[in-house]
């Protein structure tokens, strides 16, 4: 397995993207964080910006792109990994080159009832400490 920062949008990593907003946008509070990521940006564009600014990570296993992460001014924004890959250390690594690369400490998103992310943490020792009340 190969973590870099992505240096080129590949057509793998920008259908990644896609398939990984879609599922985001069906969980409660989903559209409102991709709205709130991509800040009224067609995916393409955001992704050509934040890989312009050394924002975003792969995992390559061998030919394939196994996974991918955004982090952006100290906030891991996504973590996704493709589900042939799933449960195979594959967000741990992208996540653990990230933090040993930042000279900061770092939050991430995770959504409302989004058990795994926030067990994924979890797992790497971080803790929940902010969670987003909206009026209806």
């Amino acid at each position: 397995m190969t973590i870099a920062v992505a240096t080129v949008l590949s057509d793998q990593l920008l259908e990644m993207f896609t398939h990984a907003t879609t599922a985001a946008s069906h969980h409660r509070g989903g559209r409102e964080m991709l709205t709130a990521i991509l800040d009224n940006e067609e995916p393409e564009s955001f992704l050509r910006r934040a890989i312009a600014r050394n924002q975003v990570w792969t995992s390559q296993v061998g030919d394939d792109l196994s996974g991918f992460v955004v982090c952006r001014d100290g906030v891991i924004e996504t973590v996704y990994v493709s589900k042939e890959f799933r449960r195979r250390g594959v967000a741990t690594q992208l996540v653990r080159a990230i933090i040993d690369a930042s000279p900061e400490q770092l939050d991430a998103y995770a959504l409302p009832g989004d058990r795994a992310t926030k067990s994924f943490f979890e797992s790497l020792g971080w803790k929940a400490r902010l969670l987003t009340m909206r009026g209806a």
